[in-house]
């Protein structure tokens, strides 16, 4: 990294950084990924550790998805984090994974760094460094401080595809590079899908840059090939097995398109919580998003970086077509942009069209603030003379960082610095050896599973109501091997907040069991919170039959 910033290009400025200063960032951010309370927010207590344990225990046919839909996403990121929770202290462990995420930021400054040699915008590399950091800073990339999930995986591929495509030397990318690129991505899509929301983008941008139609083949052939290896050597594997298990590669999602998946919904399923209502909400969604994060997160909060990249690219493109209208010349380097540009904005449709989940697009919240930067740069290169140019970059860094709300994901702090990311006590009085076990999920119980290892097997219950329809098929044949065991049922749920006793014997009765509230039992947990409103916890509950009562 060190190296590849460190020459000088045509009166722009010197950006080198010492490997010294990187290597004291990484360390620092591993320091403080090891000290802070670890993620216990939903999709890691629900799925994440789960997943991880099941693939290590091979347990995928024995169980019938313990975590509802979320049991059949490709655990392959997973497995390898348990592999490590489970043997070292977490702290540990978060301090061991914590470079790919801390990569953010060199990698983030070297594209501002690339873009400005290309555009011949003699930015200061304090400036590029400071919009690093702050785009660092984003509210989605907070989330996955300290924490098992996986979304920043992508975001560092893209960034990296991005800084490796867009070069040193203003020459279009060499095959090695598409190849590299495409790879990685297709690699890190196969890992998590929705990282394909980056794989649409680069291909416009790698497309547009192409300036004859026989480049643009080849470099289309390059990718697409690349791409798919990539997609097969993380996905290959896990969606083979799918199909053969269900006749679907991604079940249970796309069912429509599987007819002959019997045990996948009727219709075609997907996450539509946080959809626009239209086209015009989904091109005015930024704006609206910007103020309200309910839109696009489970939770309220705000964080206007993507607003300021929505604005920047739209602004670009405005700028390159007045000015060939106005002139009938196309600005310097205006192929870069409006590829680059147009790649961002059709991602941004794709995303917002089909997830609109902020964590799916974490890559552009942390692009923004160099993005914005360069680009009022090459637009208004008068600005950068200004003597107050450097004042306003301070305070537009300030705003963004003051305007972003707070992560509000649910974290448990450490009791010492051996203790594991996540354990669980049972109670005495439950006896789980060869019974079977209920996971409601309309909280998080999915971590608890481990400890459920000498059950029969596990299921699930009380889905949420966004994914209950993803299993409606699947659901029935978990209730008649319930009813025609003799086997003992527990149910395990969260208590605490707006779950109760109710919740039990609605979670039990749709296998036809009767919850028994009176024999619930506290597990010890290590992401047990009290709080002065409630206290928050989990138990297990016996669920009798029928014919047993």
């Amino acid at each position: 990294m060190s190296e590849s910033l460190s020459a000088s290009d045509g009166g722009i400025a010197n950006y080198h950084i010492s490997w010294k200063i990187w290597a004291l960032w990484f360390a620092v951010f591993a320091i403080y990924n090891a000290f802070i309370p670890r993620d216990a927010g939903f999709d890691v207590a629900h799925y994440h550790i789960h997943n991880g344990w099941s693939a290590f225990e091979g347990r995928l046919q024995r169980d019938m998805a313990p975590v509802d839909l979320h049991s059949f996403l490709n655990p392959i990121h997973n497995a390898l984090l348990w592999a490590l929770i489970d043997r070292l202290p977490g702290p540990f462990v978060m301090a061991m994974i914590s470079p790919v995420q801390a990569a953010l930021l060199p990698l983030t400054y070297a594209l501002g760094v690339r873009l400005a040699r290309s555009l011949d915008v003699a930015l200061d590399k304090r400036i590029i460094l400071v919009a690093a950091f702050i785009g660092f800073l984003a509210l989605p990339n907070q989330l996955m401080f300290a924490s098992l999930a996986n979304d920043h995986w992508g975001a560092v591929t893209f960034i990296a595809a991005l800084v490796l495509v867009i070069g040193r030397d203003k020459r279009p990318p060499s095959a090695l590079v598409l190849i590299v690129s495409s790879l990685a991505l297709g690699m890190v899509a196969g890992m998590k899908l929705t990282n394909l929301v980056y794989i649409v983008g680069f291909a416009v941008f790698v497309l547009g840059l192409a300036e004859t139609w026989q480049t643009r083949i080849k470099w289309a052939l390059l990718c697409a090939v690349s791409g798919l290896v990539g997609l097969l050597l993380t996905g290959g594997i896990w969606a083979w097995q799918m199909w053969e298990l269900f006749g679907n590669p991604i079940f249970p999602n796309l069912g429509g398109a599987f007819p002959n998946a019997p045990l996948g919904p009727d219709e075609s399923f997907r996450d539509e919580r946080f959809l626009p209502s239209n086209g015009l909400d989904l091109l005015f969604r930024p704006f609206a998003f910007s103020l309200n994060g309910a839109l696009i997160y489970e939770f309220e909060s705000a964080d206007p970086r993507l607003l300021v990249l929505y604005l920047g690219i739209l602004a670009a493109m405005a700028f390159s077509v007045y000015s060939y209208v106005r002139r009938r010349v196309w600005p310097e380097q205006t192929r870069l942009v409006l590829s680059l540009s147009a790649g961002i904005f059709v991602s941004f449709l794709v995303w917002s069209a089909t997830f609109s989940i902020i964590r799916y697009a974490l890559a552009y919240w942390v692009m923004a603030p160099v993005m914005g930067v360069v680009l009022l740069g090459w637009i208004r290169p008068g600005l950068m003379q200004s003597s107050r140019w450097t004042l306003g970059v301070i305070i537009a860094s300030a705003a963004l960082f003051i305007a972003t709300g707070p992560s509000q994901v649910r974290r448990a702090a450490w009791t010492s610095w051996t203790e594991p990311y996540v354990w669980v006590d049972l109670p005495e009085q439950a006896v789980i050896d060869g019974s079977i076990v209920v996971l409601a999920t309309q909280y998080p119980t999915g971590f608890v599973a481990p400890s459920l290892a000498d059950a029969a097997w596990l299921t699930h219950a009380d889905s949420p109501p966004w994914s209950r329809p993803a299993l409606a098929n699947y659901r029935p044949i978990a209730r008649e091997k319930i009813m025609s065991s003799a086997a003992p049922v527990y149910v395990v749920m969260f208590w605490g907040m707006d779950s109760d006793g109710e919740d039990l014997l609605r979670t039990a009765a749709e296998f036809g069991l009767r919850g028994q509230v009176d024999q619930c039992q506290r597990l010890r947990t290590a992401f047990d919170i009290e709080t002065n409103d409630d206290d928050m916890h989990w138990v297990i509950c016996p669920a009798a039959r029928p014919d047993t009562e």
